[in-house]
């Protein structure tokens, strides 16, 4: 079963607690209206390691997309059902691209969270990237790229559109 967080409809692992606290983080820190500011650290994708000095492994980097709705609560049907449809070509665009794997989403507090993994961060977005631009998110989305697990794994944030 997959345990409840507030805001969300559903998290199905350890790792969306982290990119959803990450992201929580990162969004605190501008007004509602902005994106997310990027925090400064420069991410080494092909040398990652983490704190202890361990290589990261093959899927500890990802990417949270975030896609603000019209309003504070879980989105319209409209909204809700582009969102289900943007899903379908990222996960076939991230397949294809054999950089990761697309891991479902979280909705409510006025957007939805789509989660991905794999080894690099960077080659995700790139394969997620023309899929993103063409749905034509609303201001207020962003893409999270997270580099690595840990609670203060490097991060960079993407403005959209």
């Amino acid at each position: 079963m997959r345990p409840a967080m507030a805001g969300f409809a559903t998290i199905s692992s350890e790792r969306h607690l982290v990119l959803c606290v990450a992201a929580t983080l990162a969004f605190a820190t501008c007004s509602s209206s902005d994106a997310p500011a990027t925090k400064v650290t420069t991410p080494t994708p092909t040398t990652s390691h983490d704190t202890s000095g361990d290589p990261v492994s093959s899927d500890d980097q990802s990417i949270m997309i975030h896609i603000a709705f019209s309003g504070d609560g879980f989105g319209t049907p409209d909204e809700r059902q582009r969102v289900i449809d943007l899903e379908d070509k990222l996960r076939e665009s991230i397949d294809r691209s054999k950089v990761g794997e697309f891991d479902g989403d979280g909705f409510g507090d006025g957007g939805a969270d789509l989660f991905a993994y794999g080894p690099d961060a960077e080659a995700l977005y790139a394969a997620v990237e023309p899929d993103i631009r063409h749905f034509g998110p609303s201001t207020g989305s962003y893409v999270l790229l997270v580099f690595g697990s840990d609670d203060d794994a490097p991060q960079r944030t993407i403005p959209l559109p």
